[in-house]
């Protein structure tokens, strides 16, 4: 361990001089340093909390640590202690994740950690977030809650992404709340866990970009889902889901052409909850259903919740096995489940070894039938008083159970190449795909519509979820057609898909126009696959999210961070996507440096500049980096992948690898460009949509709208005629 004494001060160092870090001995103070040697963060210095760096809480009073009793290297560790308050921090580092500072307090009922808040710093990330992206100036309560609107969220992650490039990540499963440069305190940002031990990774960037790599590589990556994952998805009211209802999805998207990949059943398929047993009243020929969704080319994925209702059979037979959390008596813990007040029963114990290789079998069973998926819901509501078979109280599992309930499905789930929709999570649940943003509203209200979502997405790719999607439509009331419209728009866009919600999400219920903006945009998604394939190969790899937010790739621009900009994004490495998230015909649109090009009519803008382009009800303004190549698949069955080239005044060269390792580089000349392809054996069919004439060596063919080039793997010069 690269650990250097320089009088009081304790120097860790990389050896390629990438980051650095000084622990002064004689006070206990951090400092983190860029390649450059100059400071990206540094513990605050006051005497008292909230303004100390390190503090303690103890018989309701806090306590600074200030100057430590004892310093010393031992065993590659910085030991450091306290003996008046009997407290300690272990720190040591790993070079390619940061500096860790473990610190504990046997008496402590909480511990501070604070870091110096720059006056222009930005604070991102923490999970899937619905108020806004930058979070600075809030108290953010990390604890996962049934809720998707203000600070509430389903997914809180205890990592923070600072724009001066580095990364706090808290390893725990406590509460924890984090004040960020709120205006009580603006020049502080304090990190609060209760307990009695605090466990503080500090990531180096240099960019934000470099710290999401690092966080991931540390907290874990998911695998790349199957194909089907990112086709359309169609589900339905769950109130009047049937066989009947399964099969009208089938013939209804058949009958007005619209591709769809995935048929999700919601809840109350089964008898009970959960036995893994379809109602044959509501599903009496399975097989026949299983059937004819393999004939439409469609995955099907069930509904489970981890909990069951009191009052049934196999919730009887469950409790008598041991199966559920308890209350301090040791019987189930009766409690409220989901959103209706009268519905009560009990939490799964995923702490019970046995109460897990339960679940898998049924789970195990449903995959066997053809079953490809499972929609984990709920998983936020686990009391604090209750008890779990490992020891440990709902205190110290409500956030954890998120975790174990997904991984308890994934385990199984993974060996059918199969996937899942969960809605909770916590740190640790980045490695199971994929996620979706739970309940919004049908509306465009920016506390619980389709902006909320927006913002989620991006949320949640920075914290390390790159596999998401939000109910199309909305989930709470029957959207209208305009809010329909532009959440497809959006869905288009996003890596998950799917129609659903209470009331109507079947698009040939709407308008003739609506339908026809909903088809045009199903069919944009499922043509992106292996677009957004390629971008979930470099998630997996790198965990960039296939949902890019403006300020994490440009967080040099002072632009980059307003508020109105977190409702656009990059989706993939060369699509810019503004999508319209309220009423009106225009969209106000921020262009990153470079030149952009309008996806559908050729308009080319200059980048570092904001302005308005039209956005009329079945416009989705959409955009691609200039010198881009968007691989597409056209027409489901072709043997061919379509490559599209956007080729404006000013390209920038480029690269995209596929999944299937094929790599494809544009290289701006002079006179045209250089194409080059390599990989396997593939046809590719090239395609420039805005030129009227493109030519490969010499062979002049027909644009996007005919037929084509043809080709192979190989070297190409590429010319064209606007």
């Amino acid at each position: 361990m690269p650990w250097r004494i320089d009088g009081d001060n304790a120097i860790f160092e990389v050896s390629d001089t990438a980051w650095s870090a000084i622990i002064d001995r004689s006070t206990g103070g951090c400092l983190l340093l860029d390649g450059n040697r100059a400071t990206v963060t540094a513990f605050a210095s006051g005497s008292t909390y909230p303004n100390a760096g390190i503090a303690v809480r103890v018989n309701g009073a806090w306590q600074s640590l200030g100057a430590p009793d004892n310093a010393a290297i031992a065993d590659e560790l910085l030991a450091l202690t306290w003996t008046s308050i009997q407290a300690s921090a272990q720190i040591d580092a790993d070079p390619e994740v940061g500096l860790r500072w473990r610190i504990s307090g046997p008496a402590a009922e909480a511990i501070a950690l604070s870091l110096v808040a720059g006056s222009d710093e930005h604070f991102y990330g923490m999970g899937e977030r619905f108020n806004k992206l930058d979070q600075r100036g809030d108290i953010v309560e990390l604890w996962v809650k049934n809720g998707a609107s203000g600070g509430d969220t389903y997914k809180p992650v205890p990592f923070i992404a600072s724009s001066r490039g580095y990364g706090l990540a808290i390893d725990s499963s406590r509460r924890i709340f984090a004040s960020l440069a709120h205006p009580t305190n603006p020049t502080i940002s304090t990190i609060t866990v209760d307990g009695s031990e605090l466990i503080a990774w500090l990531s180096p960037g240099p960019t934000p970009v470099d710290v999401v790599r690092r966080y991931t590589a540390w907290i874990g990556r998911p695998p790349v889902p199957p194909e089907w994952f990112f086709r359309p998805w169609k589900s339905r009211d769950w109130r009047q889901e049937d066989q009947s209802t399964v099969m009208e999805d089938i013939q209804a998207q058949q009958e007005h052409d619209i591709p769809c990949g995935v048929k999700l059943i919601d809840a109350t398929w089964e008898t009970e909850g959960h036995n893994f047993r379809f109602d044959t009243e509501k599903y009496p020929d399975v097989p026949g259903m299983m059937a004819a969704l393999r004939e439409a080319d469609m995955e099907l994925v069930l509904w489970f919740s981890p909990s069951m209702t009191a009052g049934s059979v196999d919730y009887d037979e469950a409790a008598r096995r041991g199966y559920l959390i308890t209350d301090s008596s040791g019987a189930p813990y009766l409690h409220r489940l989901g959103n209706e007040p009268g519905w009560e029963g009990t939490t799964i114990d995923f702490s019970n070894p046995e109460a897990v290789a339960w679940w898998q079998a049924g789970l195990r069973s449903l995959l066997e039938l053809g079953v490809r998926g499972f929609k984990t819901d709920f998983g936020e509501q686990v009391p604090e008083d209750a008890h779990f078979a490992n020891g440990k109280t709902g205190e110290e599992m409500h956030n954890l159970l998120p975790v174990l309930y997904n991984e308890a499905s994934w385990e199984v789930v993974k060996e059918y190449d199969g996937a899942l929709l969960a809605r909770s999570a916590w740190a640790g649940s980045q490695r199971f795909p994929g996620i979706w943003a739970g309940d919004q509203s049908a509306d465009f209200s920016p506390w619980g519509g389709l902006p909320t979502a927006i913002v989620a997405g991006q949320s949640a790719g920075w914290s390390g979820f790159p596999y998401w999607g939000s109910d199309v439509g909305g989930y709470f009331n029957p959207p209208d057609d305009e809010v329909f419209a532009r959440w497809a728009e959006f869905g288009a866009v996003s890596p998950v898909m799917e129609a659903h919600g209470l009331g109507p999400r079947e698009a040939w219920l709407f308008s003739p126009e609506t339908l026809a903006i909903y088809r045009h945009y199903a069919r944009l998604h499922d043509q992106l696959v292996p677009y957004s394939m390629a971008a979930a190969a470099e998630a997996a790899a790198t965990g960039m999210p296939i949902m890019r937010a403006m300020a994490l790739l440009y967080s040099d621009y002072d632009l980059a961070h307003d508020d109105w900009v977190q409702y656009q994004f990059m989706y993939g490495p060369a699509l810019l996507a503004a999508p319209v998230y309220s009423w009106g015909k225009q969209r106000q649109v921020w262009f990153p440096p470079g030149e952009w090009i309008d996806f559908d009519s050729g308009i080319t803008y200059e980048g570092q500049q904001t302005t308005r382009v039209p956005a009329p009800i079945e416009k989705l303004p959409l955009f691609v980096r200039s010198g881009s190549v968007i691989p597409m698949r056209v027409t489901r069955g072709d043997d061919h992948l379509t490559l599209r080239l956007f080729i404006g005044d000013a390209p920038e060269a480029s690269t995209i690898r596929l999944l299937d390792g094929a790599e494809i580089s544009l290289e701006p000349g002079a006179s045209g460009a250089r194409l080059t392809i390599s990989g396997p054996e593939q046809r590719y069919r090239l395609e420039m949509p805005h030129a009227s004439e493109l030519s490969i060596n010499g062979q002049t063919g027909e644009t996007a709208s005919g037929s084509g080039l043809v080709i192979g793997p190989g070297s190409f010069d590429v010319a064209w005629r606007s």
